[in-house]
């Protein structure tokens, strides 16, 4: 039978004998030890195991700085404090068991959230909480103050509120009988799962389509956030409950719109194409009065970063996010009420309550700023301006100062009315502070210099004050010298103007740098159908290049030489000036001489009818 077994089972049969003779045998427990466990309850011996859980510190309002509080929260410790007792009793937790979140560090995370538009991971590792928890803390404090919105967001019950409003309006401009500034914002969003191309606006991106009425006070009277970014604006107001209180008469008075919105014998909007001295002040006053709207939208933007961002912080579905946007304007509602129901010690503490930190708000008290001149700094960090700039632009122009909250905003409407938006209003000024210094009839002029002597469309025009606003501070004149040696000498076209920015350089070195490479022979005249040969450099190359370059690059000629150029040219304009005065002179010598010698005729005739002799006696020739 051994021979019938194969080698190959024979083999593992023993490998596998061995292996059981080398293993250890396994040993219990000491009786002791078994004793001992068997006398312990197993619950108490799985709790004994179990590891301790480690808490993380949570945020404490008391421990941060004011200035932190507000860099962080866009509000200060008051304001939040005034709205945690307002919701308090639907934050605090029912019970104490695990280490319960408290009520204010719930708010606290929901407003770093919503303020920094930062990830929900990132904002509760800062809170002390984890993503699970912040996550069911914001549904809590969502629903919280919405409970609050239509004790804040809501038009006044009585007629003197209402005539508060029509007052508040009327003084920005003079319009009258004004209830409401009707403006819609896009608030950007993830692509839903359903009806995904309902929520596409015209630019191109999710959004929801907020339609937001607010007073002269920038308070917000009404809203409506449930409409996708596809829907018209003024499909939204109509659609709304306030269309139907002004169609039935409940609202007697107007409401201001833009050139979007359709007619309605409440809703007045701009002219499109004003014709009449009484239509171009119709529009600028609607400009000046609207703008309020815009400023309101563009504050809460800034309060609540969230809600500015075109890739969509929001995350959620659209009706979640249309429940974030009341309670958005909820809170900004109540913060308005706060600031308004405050009192201002002094202008150091008006300067910290609008943003100002300790440093700043001592070196505009060095420009000697009264407590009755806050709301012109107010004005500028109204339009978006960031605190930094602000200060310098009152460095740069302290004039600013001693105007009244008027005259300032006046001239920013001026500038609103031009066509510069927001985004460049913010810009314009950064670049040009003296902007606002240039009184109102100055901006005009030069703007209609530029349209009527210089010939630019409304666009070209528009481009120009987006790209190089140092135009509307210069005289009309040198406005349309420079525009006419470029057009008739160097045979430069409009579009190639507007690309080189040459209204920023003077006429002064535009000749020199023009001239002398003529004179080099590098520069070629346009002929008689004003058409430049193709080897001539073009006008940025000229313009926008410092000197060095210009030498170096297109002139190809040395510092001394140009410089000797420079004199040369000085000296021939001199000697001209002195020429053509010379000339006048002569003229206005000669003009005399004729006048004495027509008076002296005239007198002689006067004599000769009376019967007189005459006096003069002119010689034959």
């Amino acid at each position: 039978m051994f021979l019938t077994v194969p080698y190959l089972i024979l083999r593992r049969l023993r490998a596998r004998r061995e292996q059981l003779h080398e293993e250890v045998r396994f040993e219990p427990p000491p009786r002791q030890y078994r004793e001992s466990t068997n006398n312990i309850n197993r619950r108490q011996f799985l709790r004994r195991r179990r590891r301790r859980r480690i808490f993380p510190v949570r945020i404490n309002l008391s421990e941060i700085d004011e200035h932190d509080i507000k860099e962080r929260y866009r509000l200060n410790s008051d304001a939040i404090m005034y709205l945690y007792e307002l919701i308090k009793k639907d934050l605090i937790s029912t019970t104490k068991r695990s280490n319960a979140v408290p009520g204010i560090v719930k708010l606290l995370c929901a407003l770093h959230y919503f303020t920094s538009g930062s990830l929900q991971s990132t904002v509760a590792e800062a809170g002390g909480i984890t993503q699970s928890t912040f996550s069911r803390a914001l549904s809590e404090v969502i629903s919280a103050i919405l409970k609050l919105a239509d004790q804040f967001i809501k038009f006044p019950s009585d007629a003197a509120g209402f005539q508060l409003i029509k007052q508040g309006f009327g003084s920005i401009d003079g319009f009258p009988d004004v209830l409401g500034a009707v403006g819609c914002t896009h608030i950007a969003i993830s692509p839903p799962s359903e009806m995904e191309q309902m929520y596409r606006n015209k630019k191109h991106y999710h959004s929801i389509n907020v339609q937001i009425i607010c007073d002269s006070d920038m308070r917000i009277l009404d809203v409506v956030s449930q409409f996708p970014g596809s829907t018209h604006d003024f499909s939204v107001l109509k659609q709304s409950g306030i269309h139907e209180r002004f169609e039935e008469g409940e609202l007697s008075g107007y409401l201001l719109g833009d050139a979007g919105y359709g007619v309605k014998p409440w809703l007045l909007t701009p002219f499109e194409n004003p014709a009449t001295e009484e239509e171009i002040r119709y529009n600028l006053s609607h400009n000046a009065t609207y703008s309020v709207v815009e400023r309101t939208i563009d504050v809460l933007k800034s309060r609540f970063r969230c809600l500015d961002n075109p890739n969509g912080v929001l995350l959620y579905n659209p009706e979640k996010v249309s429940l974030c946007l009341r309670r958005f304007i909820s809170f900004s509602r109540t913060s308005l009420c706060l600031r308004s129901v405050s009192t201002i010690p002094n202008a150091r503490q008006a300067l910290l309550d609008l943003g100002f930190s300790e440093e700043q708000a001592e070196k505009i008290q060095g420009m000697r700023c009264p407590p009755h001149k806050t709301p012109n700094i107010k004005e500028l960090c109204l339009i978006g301006l960031s605190h930094r700039t602000v200060l310098r632009i009152l460095e740069e122009r302290p004039e600013l100062l001693k105007m009244t909250d008027r005259e300032l905003k006046d001239r920013i409407n001026t500038l609103r009315a031009l066509g510069l938006g927001e985004g460049s209003l913010q810009n314009s000024l950064s670049r040009c502070p003296a902007l606002l210094a240039v009184p109102r009839s100055r901006l005009l002029a030069a703007t209609q210099c530029l349209k009527s002597q210089c010939h630019f469309t409304s666009q070209q025009v528009l481009k120009i004050l987006n790209t190089s606003p140092e135009t509307l501070t210069q005289d009309p004149r040198h406005l349309e010298s420079v525009f006419q040696y470029l057009y008739f000498r160097m045979g430069e076209n409009h579009a190639e103007m507007i690309s080189s920015q040459v209204f920023r350089t003077s006429i002064d070195e535009i000749k020199v740098r023009h001239q002398f490479l003529e004179r080099l022979g590098k520069f070629q005249p346009p002929d008689k159908k004003r058409v430049c040969p193709p080897s001539n450099p073009k006008l940025k190359e000229v313009i926008q290049v410092s000197q060095e370059d210009f030498l170096s690059k297109i002139a190809r000629s040395t510092t001394e030489e140009f410089d000797t150029f420079r004199k040369i040219l000085e000296r021939e304009e001199l000697e001209c000036e002195e020429h053509m005065e010379d000339e006048l002179s002569s003229d206005d010598e000669e003009e005399q001489d004729s006048d004495s010698e027509e008076d002296s005729k005239e007198e002689d005739y006067i004599e000769i009818v009376h019967g007189d002799k005459p006096k003069h006696h002119h010689k034959k020739k």
